[in-house]
């Protein structure tokens, strides 16, 4: 294993970075067994979850490929403290940025930059951005390379190209603990401070891409997330439960898990997952709470769940808790929404995942970061997408006549990737995405009339008519 170049051993111990792609078996970039390339937290890069990266307390970033039996570093992923963040650009798998935890001391004289960068996957790294540690990592949903950034007590940053430059948009001593951006309206920009002088918590909004902000509430927001498929709507991870808005985060109001310390979240289609601090995971969705844990030991923190192709992957942390108990990170793959799980830890010599949103995914690949073991990779983990014809599928919608959501009925597996258009009576596309078979979609913006719906995968496709009233 090599560590990159240009850690520090200050105050606090950097966690690792992970990448798992493929099936199960974890290939080093500079040994057999691990392949460490980057600091620590995790993300994916998915079509399928071929490879998935992890960062590690200690170890670097790794990576694996076969669903977690074996798991190999990055090359050159950096071994400092917490890899506390972790981006993959959607478009192009090579371009990743982390986000450093304790790579400088506070008031001490070896400060360094907050971010490292790799353009080629991993192979090389660049240390950049301000001097600072990273808290958290929020590209722009249209531009990989307009990127915000949260700090533990310097504010907030913004770059717009991918921090070669940056500037400091909230100063002082601010801690940032999360940023979203809305996809509909990327102007529209959320942020969870606390004032460390003041000890005070709120969610701050702008409407001008960060230039400005106001403050729209004293929530103490643990992790923000928007709607993906109803863009008005956000919800806020709290100590005491869900909080939600919809009006693009200008009011909130109390919403779910009242009392339970929410930790992270991610939002899919038509559904909200939510992992607690005691390592508990919720999936909310057409107004049901359910209960969706694996049978990991609790407590242990969950601060970063993904979901790709139907298949969904939670990081588990036992590092830095308050607790006499003796705990342990791990990693855990559901495909069917929590009937059953499959631990995919493997042989990661580093197991906690620590940082906030440390696993990302794009195509086919994930990747997670880790406490103190960078970033890891596989090769093996294989989440491919089923190629099932659809030219002899009549399709089935419901309900039709419909008003604002509309799904696939049909009896096809759970994880499988559409690309769906709606076409008008005159042929016009009024709405293209991707989404999972199952998932509802929102069509509240659509006028009455008669609209033809066309989904299409890579061995086919098929259409049916539907109407709005």
């Amino acid at each position: 294993m090599r560590s990159i170049k240009g850690c520090d051993s200050s105050i606090y111990a950097l966690a690792g970075f992970t990448k798992f792609s493929g099936s199960a078996e974890l290939i080093p970039a500079t040994r057999k067994k691990y392949r460490n390339r980057y600091p620590t937290s995790s993300t994916t890069n998915a079509t399928d979850f071929g490879t998935i990266f992890a960062g590690t307390e200690g170890n670097g970033l790794q990576f694996t490929n076969d669903n977690g039996a074996t798991w190999s570093e990055v090359s050159d992923s950096t071994i400092c403290t917490e890899i506390n963040a972790v981006q993959v650009d959607p478009n192009n798998a090579n371009n990743i940025i982390t986000g450093l935890l304790g790579t400088y001391n506070i008031g001490g004289s070896f400060n360094d930059f907050s971010l490292y960068a790799t353009s080629d996957g991993g192979t090389n790294w660049t240390r950049k951005g301000p001097a600072a540690h990273a808290l958290c990592i929020t590209p722009n949903p249209s531009n990989f390379g307009t990127q915000y950034l949260g700090t533990f007590s310097q504010g907030l940053f913004k770059s717009n190209d991918g921090f070669d430059s940056y500037s400091n948009l909230i100063s002082g001593n601010k801690l940032i603990a999360d940023i979203a951006v809305s996809a509909e309206d990327t102007n529209i920009v959320l942020i969870s401070e606390i004032d460390l002088d003041l000890v005070q918590t709120s969610i701050k909004r702008s409407t001008d891409g960060g230039a400005t902000f106001t403050n729209v509430s004293t929530i103490t927001a643990n992790r923000l997330t928007f709607n993906t498929s109803y863009h008005d709507s956000v919800y806020a991870a709290t100590p005491s439960g869900l909080y939600l808005s919809t009006d693009n985060g200008l009011t909130w109001n109390a919403w779910e898990l009242d009392q339970i310390n929410v930790q992270s979240l991610f939002h899919d289609g038509s559904s909200l997952y939510a992992g607690t601090n005691s390592g508990h995971l919720w999936k909310l969705s057409n107004g049901t709470v359910i209960p969706i844990s694996g049978l990991w030991d609790k407590p242990v923190q969950m601060k970063s769940i993904i979901k790709e192709n139907g298949h969904i992957i939670v990081g588990l942390n036992g590092a830095e808790q308050d607790t006499t108990q003796e705990l342990s990170g791990s990693l855990w793959m559901t495909s069917d929404e929590g009937n059953n799980w499959t631990e995919i830890t493997g042989d990661m010599y580093n197991t906690n995942v620590y940082g906030n949103k440390v696993i990302a995914s794009a195509n086919g690949e994930v990747y997670v970061g880790t406490y103190g073991g960078g970033i890891l990779q596989s090769s093996v983990l294989t989440f491919g997408n089923e190629e099932i014809g659809l030219e002899n599928i009549e399709v089935k919608l419901f309900p039709n006549p419909a008003t604002d959501f509309i799904a696939i009925a049909n009896d096809l597996p759970t994880h499988l990737i559409f690309n769906l258009e709606i076409l008008d009576k005159t042929g016009r596309i009024v709405l293209s995405q991707e989404i999972t078979s199952g998932q509802q979609v929102n069509i509240q913006h659509l006028s009455s009339g008669s609209y033809e719906l066309v989904i299409q995968t890579g061995n086919g496709k098929a259409s049916s008519r539907f109407v709005v009233q």
